[in-house]
């Protein structure tokens, strides 16, 4: 009786290495994209300053994506007239440009309300990997749009 006692152990130990070992490589995996996405600028994209303003506010936790970013900047610089908000795999954000402000300036002031809705988005979306923004200036306003792509799987647990 001890021996199968002993060897049950073995087995539920060797099992739970097993799923840590996978749950840890997922981990690493994921830092590693994230650490690439973040020392990589998109061709044609905006600028690092820029860039850091979105990865601290609504790009925080999820993965540069140049594909989403370029979608963005191909929607966002129509300068349609439309409602901004939250939808699902979308953030669409107008602020008003002041005097001769360049667009990287006005995106620098308003970094608390990107904040604000980054933190809305985020409760009203799924598990969000990558993200991919950008802006342009259309009169006497800053659009901004960022584009979500979420993942249907799962990670693991802890």
């Amino acid at each position: 009786m001890m021996q199968i006692f002993v060897l049950l152990l073995v087995v539920f130990v060797s099992v739970q290495s097993q799923i840590h070992i996978a749950d840890d490589n997922y981990f690493l995996e994921r830092q590693r994209v994230k650490r690439d996405a973040a020392s990589t600028t998109c061709p044609n994209g905006m600028s690092v300053a820029t860039r850091n303003v979105f990865d601290k506010t609504v790009a925080s936790g999820k993965t540069w994506d140049c594909t989403l970013e370029s979608k963005a900047q191909a929607v966002i610089k129509e300068c349609l007239l439309d409602n901004g908000g939250v939808t699902n795999g979308t953030l669409k954000l107008s602020f008003p440009v002041t005097g001769s402000t360049t667009p990287e300036a006005t995106i620098q002031q308003f970094q608390t309300a990107l904040q604000l809705a980054s933190s809305n988005s985020n409760s009203k979306s799924q598990i969000t990997e990558s993200i991919g923004c950008s802006y342009a200036q259309c009169q006497s306003r800053l659009d901004i749009l960022c584009l979500f792509s979420h993942s249907s799987t799962v990670p693991p647990l802890p």
